[in-house]
C-alpha cells in the first residue's frame, strides 16, 4: 500500500511500511530550557503548565541580536560592528 499527501505545495510519497518521525521530545525544568531558547537567541514568551508541574508548553519569540562587548583586556584590538 502507498499513500501521497500534499503539504505546503509539495507532494510526499510514503511507502509500505515506511516510518515517518513524528515527535522529539525532552524533559528538561522551566529555567533550563529558559537557558536552551537564549542560547539560540529566544526568549520565553508563554509557558503553560499542568496542576502538578509535571507537562508543559513553551512558547518562544525572537530576541534583539545581544550587544557585545570586549573585554577590558581587549577594548583596544576588537571593533564591535551590528
Amino acid at each position: 500500500m502507498r499513500s501521497a499527501r500534499d503539504f505546503c505545495g509539495r507532494r510526499f510519497n510514503f511507502g509500505t511500511l515506511e516510518t515517518i518521525h513524528t515527535e522529539s521530545s525532552r524533559k528538561c525544568t522551566a529555567e533550563s530550557f529558559e537557558r536552551l531558547a537564549c542560547s539560540g537567541g529566544r526568549k520565553v514568551a508563554e509557558l503553560w503548565q499542568d496542576a502538578d508541574g509535571l507537562f508543559g508548553l513553551f512558547g518562544s519569540s525572537a530576541t534583539e541580536r545581544p550587544m557585545i562587548r570586549p573585554t577590558r583586556s581587549s577594548e583596544t584590538n576588537v571593533r564591535v560592528t551590528m
